[in-house]
């Protein structure tokens, strides 16, 4: 039964349901990104629209000058050495800075404050490389529960001098940036991959997930302020490949990757942090990078990746919403040696783009995706709305007793919830195009689109 609503809740909202996502020509850009390792979709300069961050040898990021996908300014921040980069607010000031991560060179972890408009000031270090070790990957999350984002980092001993590598996190201390030459210690590991943090075990605290050459482990944030314990098993066959919830029941799921060519996940059973079984998603496309996201817009998560050994990007659609997927649709099977991937929309029309890049090829490509929002109101319940676009209160008068109001945006995730109620307040929201979804008193449902100016 649960299907079948689902997929008559896809028709009516979406109009479309377990159908293929076109997406146009590769786009790329005029300059060389020098062996580019990663790339990313911000808003760098804080005006609402979804600009470029990379990074590799050079750290920069390009503007998105009309909020429609025309790029015309290249900033340059920072020339580097084999850097991975994030991005968040770190010093609670209301922009995005960037993290970094130097395998090699001088800087190993560190930060650059963004002055709100996409100026940054010189790097301030987190921790220094020395002359055998590096990083190779930073995130961040609110380890101790304080308000503020601190730093999770992977270190890398480099060979032939020692195998060891670590996991660990640096305290935001004050919140505006300072962090103490001292991290925090989770765990040992052998051949250390990627790490992310999110609440495992629905405990209210974001503990960690992380790889090594020994399998997937989580590693639970006991007291909410940054101890961890011993790390528990995933999967001892497989690597990291992302984290998401991909069966719609409110808790984190684990995608894997193996050398043998599969894309798994694997289901948080309980919300507690027991993990399942393995579930193929596609046993031989040899993924390298892979995001996970509400591709074609019916409200579940679907699988996106690139596969370097095949020059190919695609993804995999959640058929059912409960991590049931169907087969590749490819994006483009002709782009030399993609490495990371991404998903947001850069051209302002409310559906999701894909950004890939290319350390090869030093390149950044983006494609467009061509298949329109295409959301059907629909009069199952007789109601109105107003006003229409609204920057605050939006008023709903409908024949019968409305007893909820749902708003939802372009990712299928809902943002605002009112019960029993004629109005909802949309003043906290972003701008652009959501969706309200009503309830009325016989329970029947009422879609229409909303413009939030």
């Amino acid at each position: 039964m649960k299907t079948i609503i689902l997929s008559l809740l896809s028709f009516l909202f979406f109009g479309y349901t377990n159908g293929q996502v076109d997406f146009g020509e590769q786009q790329s850009f005029s300059i060389s990104f020098d062996s580019v390792w990663n790339a990313f979709f911000y808003d760098m300069d804080g005006d609402n629209d979804i600009d470029i961050l990379y990074g590799g040898n050079r750290i920069g990021w390009i503007e998105n000058t009309d909020g429609n996908g025309n790029f015309s300014e290249f900033h340059n921040v920072a020339y580097t050495w084999e850097t991975y980069v994030s991005a968040t607010d770190i010093d609670n000031d209301g922009d995005l800075d960037i993290l970094e991560a130097s395998l090699l060179g001088p800087g190993g972890l560190g930060w650059y404050e963004n002055n709100g408009q996409g100026d940054f000031v010189l790097q301030q270090l987190i921790w220094v490389n020395t002359e055998y070790f590096g990083v190779n990957f930073v995130n961040h999350s609110d380890i101790d529960g304080d308000g503020d984002q601190d730093v999770i980092y992977s270190l890398t001993c480099l060979a032939p001098y020692c195998e060891s590598h670590e996991i660990g996190w640096f305290e935001n201390s004050d919140g505006q940036g300072s962090f103490p030459y001292n991290n925090n210690f989770i765990s040992y590991v052998i051949d250390f991959g990627s790490t992310y943090a999110a609440d495992i075990d629905g405990d209210d605290d974001d503990d960690v997930v992380s790889e090594g050459l020994n399998g997937i482990f989580w590693y639970e944030n006991t007291d909410g302020q940054g101890n961890f314990g011993t790390g528990q098993i995933i999967s001892t066959t497989e690597s990291l490949a992302y984290i998401k919830d991909l069966d719609g029941d409110g808790d984190i799921d684990v995608l894997s990757k193996s050398s043998n060519g599969k894309i798994s996940w694997h289901e948080n059973t309980d919300g507690q942090g027991d993990f399942g079984i393995q579930h193929i998603i596609s046993y031989d496309f040899y993924p390298y990078a892979v995001f996970a996201v509400d591709i074609d817009l019916d409200g579940d998560i679907d699988v996106l990746s690139t596969s370097k050994s095949k020059d190919k990007i695609g993804y995999f659609e959640n058929l059912d919403g409960q991590g049931s997927f169907g087969t590749l649709h490819t994006i483009d099977d002709d782009i030399n040696d993609p490495m990371s991937v991404h998903a947001n929309d850069i051209d302002g029309d409310s559906d999701m783009d894909i950004l890939v890049s290319s350390r090869t090829m030093d390149s950044i490509v983006w494609y467009e995706n061509l298949s329109p929002l295409g959301v059907n109101e629909n009069a199952l319940t007789n109601f109105s709305i107003y006003p229409n676009p609204t920057n605050g209160i939006l008023n709903i008068q409908s024949q019968k007793n409305t007893v909820q109001i749902d708003v939802i945006n372009s990712l299928g995730q809902l943002v605002l919830t009112n019960t029993e109620k004629s109005s909802i307040d949309m003043a906290t929201l972003a701008k652009g195009l959501y969706i309200l979804k009503i309830i009325d008193e016989n329970g029947n449902l009422g879609f229409k689109k909303i413009l939030k100016e």
